[in-house]
């Protein structure tokens, strides 16, 4: 049986197993540059809605500031304020403005805590054989601080992996 994302509740309990049929979920979501794959163990760490209609601003501690705003329990739209690396990627990565809508997954980690994951597809244009990266965040509202794992092109060929800590502020809109 196949199961897609619409099946999932947003946020599991802890008889998950009861709900859906199943010990170990496997949910498979392909984008255009991006094939994201969650698995989940029945008293594992829940999936979130907590961040629906909320946007974070990222201040990495790399000089790169981020935008991101969750549009409902699973769409985002990330925005680069300020890109310094990697620095050949800076300028094409900014003048993009809002990226495309993209999935990412919010699971709790604990009180306050959060590991998002997402595709990054976008602002790379012609400067990278990559179209796109995986990217994981922590974030930990007790201390509003940040920590952004993800792979990223080399200039001259090759990848970065980069971990990158900042702290994150919530932007209210009025």
């Amino acid at each position: 049986m196949q199961y897609s994302r619409e099946m999932l509740p947003s946020r599991l309990s802890a008889n998950a197993s009861d709900q859906i049929g199943i010990l170990r979920m496997e949910f498979f979501m392909a984008q255009q540059f991006g094939d994201v794959r969650v698995y989940q163990l029945e008293h594992g760490h829940a999936l979130s809605s907590d961040l629906a209609g909320r946007t974070f601003r990222f201040t990495h501690t790399s000089g790169n500031v981020m935008e991101q705003k969750w549009l409902d329990h699973r769409k985002t739209l990330l925005r680069a304020v300020t890109v310094k690396f990697p620095p050949f990627l800076a300028e094409s990565f900014v003048a993009g403005g809002d990226h495309a809508e993209q999935e990412a997954y919010a699971f709790e980690l604990g009180d306050d805590q959060y590991l998002i994951g997402f595709y990054e597809a976008a602002g790379m244009g012609d400067l990278d054989p990559i179209p796109g990266y995986p990217v994981s965040l922590i974030i930990d509202f007790s201390s509003y601080s940040v920590m952004a794992a993800f792979v990223c092109p080399r200039e001259g060929g090759g990848l970065y992996h980069v971990i990158d800590q900042g702290t994150f502020e919530e932007i209210f809109e009025q």
